[in-house]
């Protein structure tokens, strides 16, 4: 039978039939053929056995949970999904250069692999993307914020050059859908997101500081985002004093996260731009302007794209609506924006 080994096998039979009991052949590796505690210790164990560039296959057989954190043990490696289904994360999933996550294709809003943010969790960053040329293809990726009340960013893109996001629904985030954060423009460039949706975030669909050259096409659409809920009130009312900074406490409406993703980013409190300074409580935040006494006025928080010392980003046929502040909220920029 496949991965039993008898006495007197060569070398050659017996690597064979190792891989043979992995379920995999050269260059890939079946998570659930390892063992863990969970579905995230297993993708770490056939990384560490695949010991260079190749894919680690997940199925249902994996489990459904990744509860310990991932982080692939070499470059160009993918984290493929063979089966649907339904995976809970409560830790960070870290990619290396060149790695990627895919799954299986699906609608628009309807994708067979869906990878969602456990309750409770209230995860900084659900995955990171590392140094460059890092993917996501045809995935769900739920922030499930009504049960992480703190949580954070979806994707968090650290100088990561290249990266690309293709045919994935990212929402449901407390803070931002996606994070980019470079450190001279070049080196966080270039990306693509391409036929994605990127819904319901309640901080920016994208922010992006200093990241230069990027590209959004193909029916994307980043839409919704921002403090905001569908009852009345829609958006969250506050009481601000008059110091600098000025203390917002929160009234009525939802409620903001303390992730420090959203620091310095941009507001309008009582129609007047103002940019977010400190989070002390989710019903307590400072802002870098004072305007003011304030007595149950508006708070509106969180753009489509939000961008800060970010030049050269392109659109083409993609859609910014209904977004909390603005669809696009340009801070010291110079993007190109056509057909969007």
């Amino acid at each position: 039978a496949a991965g039993v080994l008898g006495v007197g096998n060569s070398s050659s039979a017996t690597a064979n039939g190792l891989l043979a009991a992995k379920n995999v052949s050269e260059g890939k590796r079946s998570a659930d053929r390892f063992a863990g505690a969970n579905c995230g210790a297993k993708i770490n164990a056939a990384s560490a056995d695949l010991a260079g560039p190749g894919k680690i296959l997940v199925s249902q057989a994996c489990g459904a949970s990744i509860s310990t954190a991932v982080s692939l043990a070499s470059t160009k490696q993918t984290i493929e999904f063979v089966q649907g289904g339904t995976w809970t994360v409560s830790a960070l999933i870290t990619l290396t250069q060149g790695s990627c996550i895919k799954g299986l294709p699906g609608g628009s809003t309807v994708k067979p692999v869906v990878l969602q943010q456990a309750a409770g969790a209230n995860l900084p960053v659900m995955i990171q993307f590392n140094t460059g040329q890092n993917c996501m293809d045809e995935i769900d990726l739920d922030g499930n914020k009504s049960n992480n009340p703190t949580g954070g960013v979806g994707i968090k893109m650290t100088t990561d050059q290249r990266p690309e996001i293709r045919h994935t629904l990212i929402h449901n985030f407390k803070s931002h859908g996606i994070w980019i954060v470079g450190t001279t423009g070049s080196d966080a460039c270039c990306g693509k997101i391409e036929n994605s949706i990127i819904l319901q975030n309640d901080g920016d669909g994208i922010f992006a500081q200093q990241a230069a050259d990027w590209f959004i096409q193909d029916s994307t659409e980043i839409e919704s985002n921002g403090l905001q809920q569908t009852s009345a009130p829609q958006l969250p009312t506050v009481n601000c004093t008059n110091t600098t900074p000025t203390v917002c406490t929160w009234q009525t409406g939802p409620k903001w996260s303390t992730s420090s993703s959203l620091f310095g980013t941009h507001v309008l409190l009582n129609g007047v731009l103002n940019t977010v300074s400190g989070i002390s409580s989710t019903t307590s935040v400072s802002l870098a302007v004072d305007q003011g006494t304030l007595t149950g006025v508006f708070l509106q928080w969180g753009s489509g794209v939000e961008t800060q010392n970010a030049n050269a980003w392109r659109v083409e046929g993609s859609d910014f609506g209904q977004n909390a502040v603005s669809g696009w909220d340009a801070n010291n920029c110079d993007s190109t924006k056509n057909g969007s």
